[in-house]
């Protein structure tokens, strides 16, 4: 983990003044904008910086799996483990977008129907294509390159459907923790994170401060119960 945020805060240096303060907009207006060579953001800035009419680099953009790492921590074995090449783990935020209906509601038929009108082939292409809808490609069928030709080049749609799909498929796909209390979690982990990237402190007191408040709210959540939601959100 350590080495993990020394990286980041290194990364920091190469960014556009302000980046730490950026919000998903702003990445990318800044990558659309040319501003940028790279960023790391959902499947959004695929369709945005691919369209001449908002963007400066469409026609040269490529899409990729988030980087991997040929070293990799082991907390089975407690150690670092070294791999010939890079291990990836794409990270699967918020865990999807997710409809459903409430047993309450006095008219289920007709929100289930509605539910079917969102998410039918036709439908839904047509929002994982559309900027700023915040869908982005999730059916089998939304990966027919064809269909995308008429937004972006043949190249850019190759890659980013690649992308999206190796994300989706990565058998060392990441998930946000299923754990009781997990805003406080990533909460003290924020603050922490945002102190060292302030050089306030270093990369390892901020970590070491992450322990002891984590182990804190573990002991008030209750251990077993914590290791229990988190075996089943493994599936283990």
């Amino acid at each position: 983990m350590t080495s993990a945020l020394e990286d980041y805060i290194t990364s920091v240096e190469f960014s556009p003044p302000g980046a730490l303060g950026f919000s998903s907009g702003d990445i990318r207006t800044a990558f659309a904008g040319g501003k940028v060579a790279m960023n790391f953001d959902w499947g959004d800035t695929g369709t945005i910086a691919t369209d001449p009419a908002q963007s400066q680099v469409a026609g040269n953009v490529g899409s990729v799996l988030t980087p991997g790492s040929t070293e990799v921590w082991s907390a089975a074995q407690n150690a670092w483990l070294t791999y010939d090449a890079p291990l990836q783990s794409p990270f699967i935020a918020f865990g999807g977008w997710q409809a459903g209906v409430p047993a309450a509601t006095a008219h289920k038929d007709a929100a289930w129907n509605f539910v079917n009108f969102l998410t039918n082939p036709e439908n839904s292409i047509q929002a994982a294509m559309t900027c700023g809808t915040g869908v982005n490609p999730y059916r089998t069928s939304h990966f027919d390159v064809t269909q995308w030709t008429g937004l972006m080049t043949e190249a850019e749609a190759t890659s980013y459907l690649a992308a999206q799909r190796g994300s989706i498929e990565a058998p060392n796909v990441a998930l946000d923790m299923r754990l009781l209390g997990y805003f406080s979690y990533t909460e003290i982990l924020e603050i922490e994170l945002s102190k060292a990237m302030a050089r306030q402190v270093t990369p390892q007191e901020a970590l070491d401060t992450v322990a002891v408040e984590w182990d804190k709210l573990t002991d008030q959540f209750g251990r077993e119960a914590e290791l229990a939601a988190y075996r089943a959100s493994m599936g283990l």
